[in-house]
């Protein structure tokens, strides 16, 4: 895992450049971010980079955690970047502690009644108003769309017990059924 979210880190800063303009982090003022499976911890950290007013909590193996930690020295974001080891299927992830949640390339893992789980955990641990990324190779409705996130869904079928390549009508479904209302 180590080698891992060490080579697809860089794939992971566009995505989280968008994803901070869009949210206007940088604005965004005192925030407290949960990266759920953060791997390289590249997402938050880019986020932190934008708002040096951020604070940024990455669940993760113990493993996975110590590469992310190394990034966030060499960033220079290391003061406001904290790690909780553990397995995010069991570890408690608070109640309204958290302005974002950032669920990046984790629900292709998982098969639909594990992604409303989670998301209904995730939920309770966003404060009142907070908001919830997914970051994902998310296929549309007719599922004819982006090639890569089409055959992406042919890895997930041999390497899990449940994972896919979501529709975009999934997503909105088990976001709506956790209790999100506006989905985007």
């Amino acid at each position: 895992w180590e080698d891992l979210v060490r080579a697809i880190a860089p794939l992971t800063i566009p995505c989280a450049k968008q994803a901070a303009a869009d949210l206007k982090i940088a604005a965004a003022g005192d925030c407290h971010i949960l990266d759920i499976g953060g791997g390289s911890g590249m997402f938050s950290l880019t986020w932190l980079q934008e708002n040096a007013e951020a604070r940024a909590t990455q669940l993760d193996w113990a493993n996975v955690n110590r590469v992310a930690r190394e990034y966030a020295q060499n960033l220079g974001v290391s003061d406001r970047f904290t790690t909780l080891d553990g397995d995010f299927y069991k570890t408690n992830l608070g109640e309204a502690a958290y302005d974002f949640v950032i669920f990046s390339h984790i629900a292709h893992q998982m098969g639909p009644a594990e992604n409303v789980e989670i998301y209904q955990r995730i939920k309770r641990a966003l404060k009142p108003g907070g908001t919830l990324v997914i970051n994902d190779f998310v296929i549309n409705d007719e599922r004819n769309g982006n090639p890569f996130s089409l055959l992406f869904n042919c890895n997930m079928l041999l390497h899990t017990s449940a994972g896919a390549s979501y529709r975009e009508a999934d997503y909105r479904s088990w976001l709506n059924t956790s209790g999100f209302g506006a989905v985007r």
